[in-house]
């Protein structure tokens, strides 16, 4: 009996230490190209979501591949208001390796509520 009562409670403790870890909720993510042949002649990596860009705190902002962090060049609202970030290419091929590789965004809303969201784009030589 008290077996059981300890893994239950060990259980429930990782499970409320997961959920604390999370962010507050899920962003909607798509890099492009979502196909990156490195050392083409591509500028830009342009990542898109469906966060208004009115409502993020872009000092907090940030984006890793493959988790190395990266520099961002540009935080801009597209034609919906919505955050749109832009990074070099050449600050991205260092960190990336065929077959693939995570994009992963996350920050701060004004309201103080974390985000974060991925996407995974196809690498080839």
């Amino acid at each position: 009996m008290y077996r059981h009562t300890l893994s239950l409670l060990v259980v429930l403790l990782v499970s409320l230490c997961v959920a604390a870890l999370a962010a507050d909720f899920v962003l909607s993510v798509t890099v492009s190209p979502n196909v990156l042949i490195l050392r083409a002649p591509t500028n830009w990596i342009t990542i898109h979501t469906n966060l208004a860009l009115s409502a993020v705190e872009r000092a907090t902002v940030e984006v890793a591949v493959d988790g190395n962090p990266l520099p961002l060049a540009a935080i801009f609202a597209d034609s919906r208001g919505q955050m749109v970030i832009k990074i070099a290419q050449d600050e991205v091929d260092p960190y990336v390796e065929p077959p693939h590789a995570t994009f992963v965004v996350s920050g701060y809303t004004k309201a103080g509520l974390s985000f974060e969201g991925s996407d995974t784009i196809v690498v080839k030589d």
